[in-house]
């Protein structure tokens, strides 16, 4: 008794579009993982220089991008966003960007103060404190994703808070006419002075780049069993006995 392999068409053609799209996924979590490592060395090596001190110059969002900085100014509340669908420990809600006028600069930048939970009614928003004395920011500098797709409307009343579902610093602009900086600074959880709410911002740890290695080796072992299956359905034990025509 031996085998034979006889591709079926069937079989053949499920496995000519899962096998690519399979790798392709293993690829793609490897390739995160490498940008998490990325982001986790920016964060730490950024992290240990000394703060930028924020003034008149405008920064370099790639430079400058996961520094610490600090600032003294007032909040500009009358320009305040909120993001929605922020997620904290299961929860819903917002985070709180306000725009920060710096001490001799014309220039805001907006400051992330952090996340509070949506009200009991959506159609009312959460009401806002806002200190309106002078103070010291501090925290860590990011450069806004704008990769997204929105079809909102993203407008609002001067005066009253503006809901968005993402920032984008050039609408951003239009909607507050406002020299701005092209980086947004997450107030941090030591600053207890400069009106933050729940700061619970991301560090990019090791776990973040192991689950993604985990993922990845997860789609390249459902790759491998794809074609193992393959195999066994399209091969056929084959009798190569002839029978005796002398007979």
């Amino acid at each position: 008794m031996k085998f034979r392999f006889k591709a079926k068409g069937v079989p053949t053609g499920v496995v000519a579009l899962l096998l690519p799209l399979l790798i392709g996924l293993g690829f793609w979590q490897l390739d995160r993982a490498q940008q998490k490592l990325a982001m986790q060395r920016a964060f730490l090596e950024r992290g240990s220089l000394e703060p930028v001190i924020l003034g008149a110059a405008l920064l370099d969002p790639v430079r400058h991008d996961y520094r610490l900085a600090e600032g003294q100014g007032v909040y500009e509340p009358e320009y305040q966003i909120l993001l929605d669908n922020r997620v904290h420990r299961g929860r819903a809600g917002y985070h709180v960007l306000t725009p920060f006028r710096v001490d001799g600069s014309n220039h805001r930048i907006l400051v992330n103060r952090g996340w509070i939970a949506w009200g009991d009614d959506r159609q009312r928003l959460p009401e806002v404190a806002t200190p309106t004395h002078r103070l010291r920011v501090y925290g860590r500098l990011r450069r806004p994703h704008e990769r997204y797709f929105s079809l909102e409307d993203e407008s609002a009343i001067p005066g009253a808070s503006a809901v968005w579902q993402n920032l984008n610093l050039e609408r951003y602009r239009e909607f507050a006419s406002l020299p701005l900086q092209p980086l947004v600074l997450r107030l941090d959880e030591s600053d207890v002075q400069a009106g933050g709410f729940v700061r619970a911002w991301p560090n990019y740890q090791d776990a973040w780049v192991d689950r993604h290695k985990g993922y990845a080796f997860q789609w390249f072992a459902l790759a491998v069993a794809l074609v193992f299956i393959y195999v066994m359905v399209n091969i056929r034990r084959r009798d190569d006995t002839r029978p005796n025509l002398s007979q």
